[in-house]
């Protein structure tokens, strides 16, 4: 059932509807702050082995900065003001999508893929900043408080409905994110021990 629902023109047409055209002024200040994040955590991270992890983790590092505040952007500056309100009910789309409602299947779909990218540059930066700590609980951790801030913001600022389930479809891109770059960090270590 659940494929059968999925029209990738359906898709595609969500997907413009949801994501916004950026205006040059959040993108400027995303490389800005990116630029800044770089030379923090290229600083930050002097005790680390190899200049080519400090690298990586100064580049993930910006990105994943960088990427929030365009996060921000799509989630909270582009959004019209208007329809707002909280609503805590746990995996209340789900019943709505089984009722026939498909809108909400393709909303919590691309919050997923939304935080997919988060979740990608922070392995790399908690990666190499806490070898020994546990890397996917503080990934978990971060994706789920930015996505609550975003829906904190647009509560305040009447910029959408702020939801648990958006919280939850968000956090869980940022893990398969993250496990994503858990994958390619695996495939490439594998790839050096033949």
């Amino acid at each position: 059932m659940f494929f059968n629902d999925l029209k990738s023109q359906t898709f595609r047409n969500y997907w413009g509807a949801y994501m916004p055209s950026f205006s040059l002024v959040w993108v400027i200040a995303s490389v800005m702050i990116a630029v800044f994040a770089f030379c923090f955590f290229y600083r930050k991270g002097k005790g680390l082995a190899h200049r080519y992890n400090l690298f990586i983790s100064a580049i993930a590092g910006a990105a994943a900065v960088g990427y929030s505040v365009l996060l921000l952007d799509i989630l909270v500056a582009d959004r019209g003001v208007g329809r707002h309100g909280l609503n805590l009910i746990p995996f209340w789309s789900y019943r709505k999508y089984i009722e026939g409602n498909l809108d909400y299947l393709y909303v919590n779909i691309l919050n997923v893929l939304l935080f997919i990218p988060l979740g990608f540059f922070l392995f790399w930066v908690f990666r190499s900043f806490f070898l020994t700590s546990n890397i996917f609980g503080r990934i978990i951790l971060t994706g789920a408080l930015l996505s609550l801030s975003m829906e904190l913001l647009q509560l305040m600022f009447s910029r959408g409905l702020a939801e648990f389930d958006d919280v939850f479809h968000n956090t869980v891109g940022t893990v398969l994110g993250a496990i994503i770059a858990f994958g390619i960090e695996w495939i490439i270590s594998s790839m050096k021990k033949r």
